[in-house]
């Protein structure tokens, strides 16, 4: 049997994705979605792929697990296309902080050697690296966080990261879009910089993958993390990391499971005597894919990664910017404050703005959802982080809502 993973995105019936049609989410109650940077809902076609796999199981038990072991490979492979590597960089994961955490513990950091990390990172891509520098003696340096208003803002930040590389710096762990503010960081000039100071560039893509264009190699990315629920239309609970060949082979798994280890499935399949504790681990990614994985969750997965494939990263981006224009236009005269950044290089699929004084950002939320209008709201920001589906027609009811709330 076949479970192509392209044939829920396009199979007849309504299924195959447009820009600004919401066809594929019909059971979302809200007139507007703006909140894919929290949580996508579930779309048509990932329902049916996790309907697809459940009754599957429910059917044929463990007779199904090699054929969707077969569609794993072939998501591994989807992912390596999408971002310009090779598959054996590719390991599916548990979502971006398990591909972190699996990871920073990995680096062979000895004391005194310095990771950089910025003020404002969501805590996913801080934590796991305290825990590694603390474990190593080593040293967790946090710059100031990116401002996405200031002209010089993408010169300072690389000033600020060259002098701890100058000074030494070995790894520099950073999102490619800050989570709260929808800032894209310089990107491919701090991996010129890591490559000029022969160090490792660490991105947590979980804001990005999908809907901003990236190339991991062109980009000299070292690593690279993302979830599933977000952009990617999937589920909580899965996800993907690369790893380039040069930092793999400088690695020390330190997190390894029994699927770690090279045919360590191998005494399920090929006869007695297999069985063993010991041995050669998976010279590439697959090192960090140690145990059973999210099985329904990667189905999801790929369902949802078949949408933006099919649309394109680039398409869905200048998509999203035209209403990212819209609500600027409709909230800059009612005093909020856009966080946009001015060079459109500095700028992804998030938009924030900051309230104008005497607004409560808890009241305000609540109300826009009573009018069917789904926002999210980080660290005290208001936050729209619209997706393919969403139209410029739902602008208008957006503006109304904000005058009524605001009295404006």
């Amino acid at each position: 049997m076949s479970h192509a993973l392209s044939d829920a995105a396009s199979s007849p019936g309504g299924f195959e994705p447009r820009l600004g049609d919401r066809t594929l989410f019909p059971d979302l109650e809200f007139r507007a979605y703006f909140a894919h940077a929290a949580i996508s809902p579930v779309s048509r076609p990932v329902r049916l792929m996790t309907e697809r796999f459940v009754a599957d199981v429910a059917r044929r038990g463990a007779a199904s697990f090699l054929d969707w072991e077969q569609e794993r490979r072939a998501l591994r492979a989807r992912f390596a296309t999408l971002l310009g590597v090779e598959s054996h960089q590719v390991a599916l994961t548990a979502g971006t902080t398990h591909g972190i955490t699996a990871l920073a513990l990995a680096l062979p950091l000895r004391a005194g050697d310095e990771i950089i990390g910025f003020l404002g990172e969501f805590p996913a891509n801080v934590i796991p690296y305290q825990k590694a520098i603390e474990l190593a003696q080593a040293k967790l340096t946090l710059l100031e966080a990116p401002d996405p208003c200031a002209r010089e803002g993408r010169a300072r930040i690389l000033k600020g990261v060259e002098a701890r590389l100058r000074a030494g710096a070995r790894y520099v762990a950073v999102s490619a879009v800050q989570f709260q503010t929808g800032y894209r960081m310089p990107l491919a000039e701090l991996g010129e910089l890591c490559k000029r100071y022969d160090a490792f560039l660490l991105v947590d893509a979980i804001q990005a993958v999908g809907v901003v264009p990236l190339n991991a190699k062109e980009l000299h990315f070292d690593a690279l993390f993302v979830g599933a629920h977000k952009w990617l239309l999937g589920l909580e609970g899965a996800g993907m990391l690369f790893c380039s060949d040069r930092l793999r082979e400088r690695l020390v798994p330190r997190t390894t499971g029994w699927l770690s280890l090279l045919d360590g499935e191998a005494f399920l399949f090929q006869g007695a005597n297999r069985l063993r504790y010991e041995g050669d681990l998976h010279p590439d990614a697959r090192v960090f894919e140690g145990s059973t994985s999210n099985a329904i969750g990667l189905a999801a997965l790929s369902a949802g990664l078949s949408i933006c494939e099919a649309l394109g990263p680039a398409a869905i981006y200048q998509h999203v910017q035209g209403i990212h224009d819209a609500l600027e236009e409709a909230l800059v005269p009612l005093g909020f404050r856009s966080l946009r950044a001015q060079e459109p290089d500095g700028r992804s699929c998030i938009l924030s703005f900051a309230l104008p004084a005497g607004l409560a950002l808890p009241e305000l939320a609540r109300g826009l959802r009573e009018r069917g209008i789904m926002v999210s709201t980080p660290d005290g920001l208001l936050r729209f982080a619209p997706h393919f589906a969403n139209s410029l027609e739902e602008i208008p009811h957006v503006a109304a809502s904000f005058k009524e709330l605001t009295g404006a």
